[in-house]
């Protein structure tokens, strides 16, 4: 096998080290289906796209079992794998005055035949909300050489008992937002509102609004003697 071949198993292998005996193999000839492009040929289905990875029948099954009913959630394996780029050192995250952004948005992979998909997301050819799985995602934005790669570090899957996508916007802003170091600052476009990210307490952030905006400072300037004074001068 290439070298580039050994090189993903052991990142794989790394990444899924903690997941239980037989799920973890599963999930490896998963994601390996899913890197090497077999997902963009069955357009999006499970077994096609194992099988045609060439696994036996009886693999093929208990890889999509391990999908469906195994023992894992992805942030910790998101965690791992963040660490694992991080301490290789390739990957560089930007940085704006001494601060380094991470982006935060909804993302909608639109199923409009999907049973029991009751979530909708925006979607701008067609001018309304149509039928999707949304996820919340958080990614701090970097490079590796000359190539611009946001690298994940959060997502989120709407609950079961409230897929509204306020609901997972709020939980998304406070679990980013609480994730922050010191030097960093969450970015986020006009569909999050800034009474939304100072209610999920986020330290810093830049955010998109409207063109014409208003707002305030905490305190009120002092009366420089000229019109009428504000009850705050007189207070």
């Amino acid at each position: 096998m290439s070298t580039i071949v050994y090189r993903i198993s052991a990142l794989l292998s790394a990444i899924l080290a903690e997941v239980p005996v037989g799920t973890n193999l599963g999930l490896f000839w998963l994601l390996w289906a899913l890197i090497s492009g077999r997902f963009l040929f069955s357009r999006g289905a499970v077994f096609p796209a194992l099988a045609d990875r060439g696994l036996p029948a009886d693999a093929v099954r208990r890889s999509g079992a391990a999908l469906a009913y195994g023992r894992w959630t992805i942030q910790p394996r998101l965690e791992v794998w963040y660490k694992i780029v991080q301490q290789e050192g390739r990957w560089q995250a930007h940085a704006y005055e001494g601060f380094r952004p991470v982006a935060c948005d909804l993302v909608g992979f639109f199923r409009p035949r999907l049973s029991g998909c009751v979530g909708k997301h925006d979607q701008s050819g067609a001018a309304k909300a149509l039928p999707a799985i949304v996820l919340a995602v958080a990614a701090a934005v970097g490079s590796v050489g000359k190539v611009r790669l946001p690298l994940l570090r959060l997502i989120l899957q709407a609950d079961p008992g409230d897929r509204s996508e306020a609901e997972l916007q709020r939980r998304a802003l406070t679990q980013a937002g609480a994730a922050l170091q010191p030097d960093e600052v969450l970015v986020v476009d006009a569909g999050f509102g800034v009474a939304a990210l100072l209610t999920g307490e986020v330290p810093r952030f830049v955010a998109r609004v409207a063109r014409n905006f208003t707002a305030r400072r905490n305190g009120l300037p002092p009366y420089k003697t000229n019109g009428a004074r504000t009850l705050g001068s007189v207070l």
